[in-house]
């Protein structure tokens, strides 16, 4: 009997999210899972093309928001195309839903305290810092996150934040993708910061369920 939801966050920058990758996937997953969420990270990319600061180009919102939403139903697309091959039966448990589906008041709540946690402990700073600079120099698309290293910090801090909404709160807690997690959040479930005073379950005010698992094929 498949056990729990299953999660899959898409972003909008892979080169690992293949088709390939994401058929055999959905095989895997489907077979173990009672239901599957894919979530489109497409709102997140709005920190990402908004201009760059540093070369003098002017805040763009509405462009940012056009290319978002451009790159975001691209990606929606093909999730939907793949899925639709599925039998019926599997078909009915997959769901697919954009970054604003669950950036609601539990997860401006979490990104409140990981934004505290970023402004008060150097550790989490450091280690943040760290991984935002491994993490974005993988960008497809430009090399602007790399210069304007507060976008990518916040960029991440989001990122952290619905990944805690949806696993831990909305109860999608076996979540997969086809390269490790975040450094910074592997720190955080394995108690890197516990003498700080910022853990998972101080963030949640209940214990942890979230498991994470490198899927390759």
């Amino acid at each position: 009997m498949p056990e729990n939801k299953a999660f899959v966050g898409v972003s909008l920058d892979s080169r690992t999210l293949n088709r390939s990758w994401l058929r055999q996937a959905l095989r895997f997953i489907l077979d173990r899972h009672r239901e599957l969420l894919f979530l489109i990270a497409d709102d997140l990319y709005l920190y990402n093309f908004c201009g760059d600061a540093e070369a003098g180009q002017p805040l763009d919102l509405p462009g940012a928001e056009r290319r978002t939403h451009d790159k975001g139903g691209e990606f929606t697309r093909f999730v939907h195309s793949e899925v639709a091959k599925l039998p019926p039966s599997d078909q009915g448990k997959v769901q697919i839903q954009a970054w604003s589906r669950y950036s609601d008041s539990v997860y401006v709540h979490l990104l409140r305290k990981l934004n505290i946690a970023y402004g008060m402990l150097s550790p989490f700073r450091q280690a943040l810092d760290k991984t935002a600079r491994a993490y974005l120099r993988h960008l497809v698309h430009d090399r602007r996150g790399e210069r304007n290293a507060e976008n990518s910090i916040r960029f991440l801090l989001d990122e952290m934040a619905m990944c805690l909404r949806v696993t831990e709160v909305e109860g999608y807690c076996h979540e997969y993708y086809p390269v490790e997690e975040l450094k910074v959040l592997t720190d955080l479930y394995q108690g890197a910061f516990q003498p700080l005073g910022l853990e998972v379950s101080s963030l949640l005010n209940r214990q942890p369920r979230r498991m994470f698992r490198r899927l390759t094929f």
